[in-house]
């Protein structure tokens, strides 16, 4: 189970959950979105549910955060790339004070985004990322993310649902 986390995490880091306070643009143009963004942090809260053979065996709230973050997200008419390495550090309830690190380094990963208005739909393999821009200005992005995955093997499933911001500026 702990080897699939950091794949687990890519994806997290790809699609967090973001809430945060900060201007709106009534409705930036998708020309806006378009180009190379500079991930500057992330951070998510949300619970992972554990099913083995069908039968719950836990459900733990947990949050965490990137640092040493050095990825880029290329958004171009429908299709996104990301590349580059992040820390992305998580706690879950049940283990309080202790802070699990998964690395995502050397990453590159792509996908297709669509756009209705300030709503994003980003699709990197089996994960769908529900994304609201908050803030969209010519230096600036800050996306509200939320998604639910799943991950399983050998009668164990673990579901992740997550909320959180991620923040950017252009390069």
């Amino acid at each position: 189970m702990l080897k699939k986390f950091p794949t687990f995490f890519l994806f997290v880091f790809l699609s967090f959950s973001l809430f945060s306070c900060g201007e709106d643009e009534s409705n930036p143009s998708s020309d806006d979105l378009t180009g190379s963004w500079a991930l500057q942090s992330m951070v998510y809260e949300g619970t992972i549910t554990s099913v083995f053979n069908g039968e719950e065996l836990a459900e733990s709230p947990m949050s965490g955060e990137a640092s040493n973050i050095s990825m880029v997200f290329n958004f171009d008419n429908g299709k996104l790339i990301s590349t580059g390495q992040m820390n992305v550090s998580v706690e879950y309830d049940d283990f309080a004070g202790v802070d699990f690190v998964y690395p995502i380094t050397g990453a590159e990963y792509s996908g297709t985004y669509t756009r209705s208005g300030n709503s994003l739909d980003i699709k990197v393999l089996t994960s769908t990322i529900k994304a609201e821009i908050v803030t969209l200005t010519e230096t600036e992005l800050v996306l509200n993310i939320e998604r639910e995955y799943k991950l399983s093997g050998e009668g164990l499933v673990n579901t992740s649902n997550e909320t959180g911001v991620m923040r950017f500026t252009k390069n």
